[in-house]
């Protein structure tokens, strides 16, 4: 962790961070993890290409449409 406080925390660190510990994990864990890590991974990917290229705007109005098409659906 660094020494610098929550207020300096950026979206891309959450999910560097994120991806790290996705592939830290023990070889039994990514055994057991394997499909909900590979469809996180590229969920991930896709975001820290987002933040790069769109605005604040089109970036939120981007994830409120996936939450919006995605509510009351149930995953395995």
């Amino acid at each position: 962790m660094k020494d610098s406080t929550v207020k300096n925390l950026t979206i891309k660190d959450i999910i560097d961070r994120r991806i790290q510990y996705i592939n830290s994990r023990s070889p039994k864990e990514q055994l057991e993890f394997k499909y909900y890590d590979k469809g996180s991974l590229r969920a991930y990917k896709d975001i820290l290409i987002d933040i790069e290229s769109l605005t604040e705007d089109k970036f939120v109005e981007k994830y409120l449409d996936i939450i919006q098409q995605n509510k009351g659906k149930k995953f395995n």
